[in-house]
């Protein structure tokens, strides 16, 4: 009866540390897919990498462009209970990039932190929609 039970076991832990491998071994193209089918106003031209770390091109939102963006996980932020990303979003235009840390956490909510480089105010009117506001400005985060 022992040795059934550790049979049980270990094929149990064999199986659990194999379905994991695939999930960190899956490509980002198919969590995207999975996600597309809950929010398919979402599109993208080419992903590359995993869920950890990638890069999609030309991601897209309702016709809205935002650019390609690169990924790659923060493990250290479990100990916090949130999942966070550093993101780097680079447009078109070389000068016209932002980085920084997109953290979701376990109560729902998605917050940006540490955010850095240059937008132009036309851009930031597309994505959200804004009224034309009449005048050129850039937008720098601090």
């Amino acid at each position: 009866m022992k040795r059934i039970k550790r049979i049980i076991l270990y094929s149990s832990a064999g199986l659990l540390i194999y379905l994991l491998a695939l999930l960190w071994l899956l490509p980002a193209e198919r969590w995207f897919a999975l996600w597309q089918q809950t929010a398919p106003a979402w599109t993208a031209s080419r992903l590359d990498g995993n869920i950890f770390s990638g890069s999609v091109q030309q991601l897209r939102y309702a016709q809205r462009d935002f650019g390609d963006i690169d990924w790659r996980w923060l493990p250290g932020r479990l100990l916090r209970g949130q999942l966070a990303y550093s993101v780097h979003l680079s447009t078109a235009v070389p000068e016209h990039q932002l980085s920084g840390r997109l953290v979701l956490s376990w109560n729902q909510s998605v917050s940006l932190e540490m955010l850095q480089g240059q937008l132009p105010a036309s851009v930031l009117q597309r994505w959200l929609e804004l009224p034309d506001l009449g005048f050129t400005a850039l937008v720098a985060p601090d």
